[in-house]
Parts: structure tokens; C-alpha cells; sequence
């Protein structure tokens, strides 16, 4: 169960309890919504805001003294990135371990934020107040404090544009400070606009840390970033340690066959982003990626190093 996760509401939790108790589970998610929806008929704000600190303080008690895990559970960058690990000669990057992640799963509906304007009312002043002083209350907290190490939030239609993610991790970043040990990642869905990858880049160059999200893009409604497309993104963006950290080599075959298992079909649509066939099937020479043009080349088609023998 190393580096394993289980993810429950708060208010909910006995069912993700016993999962953890039942298997040694080391970490938890905590999926919580802050307004009454189609998706969550029920919602009160306060009753919420204290699920939060209820589920956490009990984690807390169950990775410290039932599960022998440390009290701390930060990994600072050395410990997660692979690469870093090695230069230092450890040999494999630290899973996480008695680490919790808090999904603020309608935070963006909950703030009634506007389009990326150029004015100072883009969220609701009121209820912005509200979630700072919910965030307030759980960072006093000593148990939240040790804790929670990442803030996650998504939007759950596809109805936000790639500049608000932007802007609600750098809402975020600023509540949620790095120094103070957390991590902010993102979860997008595709909507009519098609702007989920977008959306997984503008949060990074606004303070984020990265996505939480699938490996394909394909989700229960149209569709969501995708965590292999994401890593393309940095490659293309200059960062290198993503093959190697990731070890993306066989990523387009890797992902085949998360498809395969999703859907209960061999029938892999063409045009999935990176491993699709339309991907490799070009129609004309000039718009190869690895040859020809040489602005922004490739030097191979990284997500498909397979020998003969491997496939």
C-alpha cells in the first residue's frame, strides 16, 4: 500500500476510515464541497468547515498512534523528485506517508468568480471572507498544520475558462503560502471550450504545483486534463526531469492500456492526445514533430521507447 491513497468526505468518513484501518492505507483525500449543488444536495457551510478539522484530527490520531507513521509527513522536493534523490545517494524517491490532501471541490462556484477582467470585483467579496476565515480556523489547527499537504480544487462542468485556474491558484498560493508546507494542484474538466490543458499550465505559472488528475484525458463528462499530457506540456516548456522522473519512455503504451482497462475495450479512439494514431499518422511530412522543421523538435518520439522484444 506504499504511496496509496484513499479519498472520502469528511463528513462521510467512516466507509474511508475503515478502508485505511482494514488495509494500512498511509494517506487520505478529502473531498468536500462548500455549496448545495445537483451533485451534493446537502451542504451546510459551518457543519463542513468543522467535518474538516473532525476528519483530520482523527487521521491524525490513526497515523501517529495505530499506524506508527511519522507526525510530520512533508516530503520537501529532494524527497519526491527521483532525480535530486539519486545526486545524494538514495535510492528510490520517499512514497507519501501519513499525508493529506483537502479538494475543494466547488471553490470557484462557491466564490462566484468572474472572467478573467481587468477589475478588482472578480470574486464575491462576502463569501470570499467566508473561506478565509474557514482557512484560518483550519490552519490554527495543529494536527491540519501537520497534516494537509496539499490544497487541491477542480470545477466540475467544464463551465471555467484556463485563466481562472490561474487565478484561483494564485488566490490560493497567497492563503496557502509554500514556506508553510503546502503543495496546490488543479483538476480541470473540458467543457465545450476545450481549454482543460490550458487551464493544467496557466496554474503552474501562477503558483501552483501541478495537476491532480487521470493519466488519459478521456473522464465521465467529455473529458479532463490528463496527467501525461500535462508532463508533455513541461517538456515542451524546457523541463526535462519530467522523462526521467516519470520515466515516460513507455508512457503512449502505458496509457493504451489504462484505456483499455477504463473503457473494458480495445478500441483506443485516434485522436488521444500523444498515444492516439492520429498522432503518429501524419498526412504530410511537414508537420512531423522529430524530423523536418527543427524549432522545437524532437529528438524522438520520447513516449514510445519500446524495443521489439517489449512489444
Amino acid at each position: 500500500m506504499d504511496g496509496m491513497v484513499v479519498m472520502f468526505a469528511p463528513g462521510e468518513r467512516e466507509a474511508g476510515i475503515k478502508a485505511i484501518r482494514d488495509y494500512q492505507i498511509p494517506n487520505a483525500f478529502l473531498d468536500l464541497t462548500l455549496k448545495a449543488s445537483v451533485r451534493f444536495e446537502q451542504t451546510n457551510f459551518a457543519t463542513t468547515v468543522q467535518n474538516v478539522l473532525d476528519a483530520v484530527e482523527e487521521l491524525d490520531q490513526i497515523f501517529t498512534n495505530e499506524m506508527g507513521l511519522a507526525r510530520e509527513p512533508w516530503r520537501n522536493d529532494e524527497e519526491v523528485n527521483r532525480d535530486s534523490i539519486r545526486k545524494i545517494e538514495v535510492l528510490e524517491s520517499k512514497p507519501g506517508s501519513g499525508e493529506i490532501s483537502l479538494n475543494l471541490v466547488d471553490l470557484m462556484e462557491f466564490l462566484d468568480l468572474e472572467p478573467d477582467l481587468d477589475t478588482d470585483k472578480e470574486i464575491n467579496p462576502a463569501n470570499q471572507k467566508i473561506v478565509e476565515d474557514a482557512f484560518a480556523q483550519w490552519k490554527a489547527n495543529d494536527a491540519f498544520q501537520r497534516r494537509v499537504v496539499a490544497i487541491l480544487t477542480e470545477e466540475g462542468r467544464g463551465c471555467a475558462l484556463h485563466k481562472d485556474y490561474g487565478k484561483i491558484a494564485k488566490w490560493l498560493r497567497n492563503q496557502f503560502p509554500e514556506e508553510e508546507k503546502y503543495r496546490i494542484l488543479i483538476h480541470a474538466h473540458a467543457g465545450p471550450g476545450n481549454t482543460q490543458d490550458a487551464a493544467s499550465i496557466e496554474a503552474v505559472l501562477h503558483g501552483g504545483n501541478g495537476v491532480w488528475a487521470g493519466i488519459i484525458p478521456q473522464a465521465a463528462q467529455g473529458g479532463h486534463n490528463s496527467s501525461l499530457v500535462f508532463l508533455d506540456n513541461m517538456l515542451r516548456l524546457g523541463n526535462e526531469h519530467v522523462l526521467e522522473d516519470y520515466w515516460l519512455y513507455q508512457a503512449a503504451q502505458s496509457a493504451r492500456y489504462v484505456y483499455y482497462l477504463s473503457f473494458n475495450t480495445y478500441k483506443v479512439p485516434d485522436d488521444c492526445p500523444i498515444w492516439g494514431a492520429k498522432v503518429d499518422s501524419l498526412t504530410h511530412t511537414a508537420f512531423s514533430t522529430v524530423k523536418g522543421e527543427e524549432w522545437r523538435r524532437k529528438r524522438s518520439n520520447y513516449y514510445n521507447m519500446w524495443g521489439q522484444d517489449e512489444s
